[in-house]
């Protein structure tokens, strides 16, 4: 049975290893056999609670959003046309806003209890004894990989619902109508940021951790 020290060393050294031998050649894999250092580490962990730091601010807003937007039909003055097709849609989009707000606000609670829970146990693995071996065990161990992997998820999933919600808030807090102007311009610059989150998330996943999404 391998020591904690044996598979300390296999995660933080085979495993970079065997990922810098394939996109950076032996001189690289040769270099990635160093195990990383106590600061490179506690960046690590500075990084993890960012999340957690986000995903509070992100909590706030749809706390927020789901406070100031009408959520209940009685709470809404609806705009009377011959058809009645405005008032479905609206009524439609009440609904529509309590769920995605709650939603919103589920995932990031998932994702800074995570986060903030990782960061906590991967400080507290630095400071015991065998701080860089402890932490090896911790982080590189499977569960913890996929957690992490599912609050980016939930992360992501919180972001977007915020966006949908606030999109349609902008559509019930106006009238007239310029209420499709700004709903539109608002639909349009949460695409084009969704956009250019993909994009970063898929470099950062190429370059940093060595897969591609």
């Amino acid at each position: 049975m391998p020591s904690p020290h044996q598979v300390a060393k296999h995660a933080t050294g085979f495993v970079s290893h065997k990922i810098f031998a394939m996109r950076g050649g032996a001189a690289v894999a040769e270099m990635a056999q160093m195990p990383p250092s106590a600061d490179a580490l506690m960046n690590m962990m500075t990084a993890m609670s960012s999340y957690a730091v986000v995903g509070s601010l992100l909590m706030g807003s749809s706390l927020y959003m789901f406070d100031v937007a009408p959520t209940k039909f009685k709470e809404y003055e609806f705009t009377q046309s011959k058809s009645g097709w405005i008032k479905k849609i609206e009524k439609t989009a009440i609904i529509a806003v309590s769920i995605l707000s709650a939603i919103s606000i589920a995932m990031a609670l998932r994702t800074v209890i995570i986060f903030q829970f990782m960061t906590l146990y991967g400080n507290t693995a630095l400071s015991r004894k065998a701080g860089e071996e402890a932490f090896a065990l911790f982080w590189y161990n499977k569960l913890n990989i996929k957690l992490r992997s599912d609050a980016f998820k939930s992360f992501l999933i919180s972001l977007q619902t915020f966006h949908a919600s606030f999109a349609l808030t902008v559509f019930l807090n106006t009238d007239g109508s310029h209420r499709y102007v700004a709903t539109a311009a608002v639909i349009m610059i949460m695409i084009y940021s969704a956009t250019n989150l993909r994009q970063m998330v898929r470099l950062a996943s190429r370059t940093i951790y060595g897969y591609s999404l």
